[in-house]
């Protein structure tokens, strides 16, 4: 009887150890599972904000195509004024030119008079 108490008392203390063992497996069960919760909302959430980030980069590129597109035209609008002034002062540069051609022509002509006149005046 008393090897029978004994065994009673050993299973006893193995039920006991099991199930205590039973119970942190349970409590480290449910920890890794908050652990596990956890880390997807983590995920959830810099998923969320890289998508946020994929979003606000393609809408800044697209910002920037048309500002791109913008500042090229007026860079061509700005090409063409340039040259169409260049033009111009090409022209008034002739003008010019021409008037100081015609300037002198008129004064070489005021001169020949004036010799003439003078001769004249003198003969």
């Amino acid at each position: 009887m008393v090897w029978h108490r004994s065994v009673e008392q050993d299973r006893h203390l193995l039920k006991r150890k099991l199930a205590s063992i039973e119970s942190e497996y349970e409590l480290k069960v449910l920890e890794l599972q908050n652990d596990i919760a956890e880390l997807r909302d983590r995920l959830s959430t810099k998923d969320g904000a890289l998508k946020q980030i994929e979003r606000d980069k393609g809408n800044l590129l697209d910002d920037l195509s048309v500002q791109n597109g913008r500042l090229t035209a007026q860079l061509k609008e700005y090409a063409a004024n340039e040259n169409q002034l260049r033009l111009q002062v090409e022209e008034l540069q002739q003008r010019c030119l021409m008037g100081k051609k015609s300037t002198q022509e008129h004064a070489n002509s005021i001169n020949a008079l004036a010799r003439e006149q003078h001769q004249c005046a003198e003969g």
